[in-house]
């Protein structure tokens, strides 16, 4: 009896063991396969708030808001942000006179639609490239779209307009839009880029280990029956990503990373979810939106871009 005892503790520790080391390996691996892409970005996101300014952003802008709406998203290539530094930008821009629809479509796309996670997701679906067409392809679209409705809708009800002001102090006052002071000194304004990519990096990359923490524990300790069960049944894999997008708040340039985990067990179509509206809404970014635009506006932001975001995904199950 005692042999058999400690054989079966033996055998515990045995699988324990090989668990923690699948574990591990599947975060290092995520975690080291994205985190040059995160670094660039945020280096960039520093020169851009350092030596660009916001009225510099809004004279780029065509006047026409029907044309700003469909040119706006392809800013993200030359002024690319994450999901944490557009939103003070475009709080900022609304509030200097930018139609509001134009700096929602701003918002929404530019976390996308810009070099690094086109990058990232060419990377991470390199035998997949399908989805990198689909992730540029969809992100425009929603944006778009919801840009038009917008100014429809701003048309007919002015409370939509009104935008708040930052309050307070600490991480808002952080990454809020007000000019950078911009010294002559070259080495000044290269200390001051250094600077804000350092507090964007530690701001943004606690959320990147939490995902990838997160994605490592549900591949190796969820059980592939129940992984299979919800990725069976494509509403609900659909749905499932898009909430796991949402709580696991995972940077757009380091997001393909993590969903590329998951290239074996979920559909196409989910994973595409996954990969709109974790940067278009999460957790950080919901309470930032918050902040900066009235609620009824982010309350109508929300449900708009998990329908689009959702019909995508089930349009990509059946095309990809």
């Amino acid at each position: 009896m005692p042999g058999q005892v400690w054989q079966t503790l033996a055998a515990l520790w045995r699988r324990q063991s090989t668990l923690m080391q699948v574990f591990t390996t599947i975060f290092l691996s995520t975690f080291f396969s994205a985190l040059p892409y995160l670094l660039i970005a945020v280096t960039t996101s520093g020169f851009i708030e350092v030596f660009l300014s916001r009225d510099a952003v809004r004279k780029l802008l065509p006047r026409n808001p029907v044309i700003a709406v469909f040119l706006v998203p392809f800013f993200g290539f030359f002024l690319p942000l994450c999901e944490c530094g557009v939103i003070p930008v475009a709080s900022r821009l609304a509030r200097k006179g930018v139609p509001l629809a134009v700096a929602v479509v701003f918002m929404l796309s530019n976390p996308i639609l810009n070099p690094f996670p086109f990058l990232s997701t060419r990377t991470a679906f390199a035998f997949f490239p399908q989805m990198v067409t689909w992730r540029m392809g969809g992100a425009y679209v929603i944006a778009v779209s919801i840009g038009l409705l917008l100014l429809l809708i701003g048309k007919v009800d002015p409370s939509l307009v009104h935008i708040r002001s930052y309050r307070g102090g600490g991480l808002w006052s952080v990454l809020d839009a007000s000019p950078v002071s911009r010294p002559p000194n070259l080495l000044h304004r290269l200390a001051q880029v250094i600077t804000h990519a350092s507090m964007e990096f530690f701001f943004v990359g606690r959320f990147f280990i939490i995902g990838s923490l997160a994605a490592a524990a549900v591949q190796t300790f969820v059980p592939r029956d129940i992984l299979g069960a919800l990725a069976a049944n494509e509403p609900m894999a659909v749905g499932g990503m898009m909430s796991f997008a949402f709580l696991l708040s995972v940077c757009s340039e380091a997001d393909a990373f993590v969903a590329a985990t998951f290239i074996r067990t979920f559909p196409p179509g989910a994973l595409l979810a996954f990969l709109l509206f974790g940067p278009m809404v999460d957790i950080k970014n919901l309470l930032m939106m918050l902040i900066a635009f009235p609620k009824g506006l982010v309350v109508r932001l929300v449900i708009l871009i998990a329908t689009f975001v959702f019909s995508v995904g089930l349009a990509a199950n059946m095309w990809m």
